[in-house]
């Protein structure tokens, strides 16, 4: 695993940054993500889902600094009016491609302090809930919307798609695995 994993750090010219990180009761998942960004420093970062594959080179958009890029979800999550979480007329993004454009860091850590609430443990997706509340709320104007074809969410991926979004769980593993074979070769 350490040959493969060095072979693509390699072939796609990246690095990996680690950290420090406590497991925590609920979402682990997002927690690990969410203490991935702050751990980060100024500097631009790509945030993928572990169930996205990267189909060719990445050309991404430059952002203003506080800016952050996403994609318009398939869906709309928006939470429903009873929802103190509900913040109507604002695009709902996919959380799974994020793009945190320099001097984020503000943002990140509001992530962190509004994941901690009981409130953000509720739902699937709850690191979505949390980007969504504060990029259709408190930083509205810090959302670009990134063309689809950085977080091609669909059963039938576009040709075009730069980084297809498996999202689904369990059931598109083999998808998500064979996919990822066909890239790696």
């Amino acid at each position: 695993m350490a040959g493969s994993l060095a072979r693509v750090l390699d072939r796609f010219e990246l690095t990996i940054r680690r950290f420090a990180h406590r497991a925590e009761p609920t979402k682990p998942t997002m927690w690990l993500k969410l203490r991935a960004l702050t751990a980060m420093g100024p500097e631009p970062v790509l945030v993928l889902d572990g169930d996205t594959c990267v189909q060719r080179r990445i050309e991404l958009p430059s952002l203003a600094p506080g800016q952050v890029g996403a994609v318009r979800d398939r869906r709309d999550g928006t939470p429903p009016p009873s929802d103190p979480w509900h913040v109507p007329g604002r695009p709902y993004i996919n959380s799974g491609v994020l793009l945190l454009g320099r001097e984020t860091e503000d943002l990140r850590a509001r992530c962190l302090d509004l994941a901690a609430t009981p409130e953000a443990a509720l739902g699937r997706y709850a690191d979505q809930r949390v980007w969504n509340y504060l990029l259709q709320s408190e930083a509205a104007e810090r959302l670009v919307l990134l063309p689809p074809k950085l977080n091609a969410i669909r059963w039938r991926m576009p040709r075009r798609a730069v980084i297809q979004h498996f999202a689904g769980g369990a059931r598109q593993a083999a998808r998500h695995a064979k996919a990822c074979q066909r890239v790696l070769g």
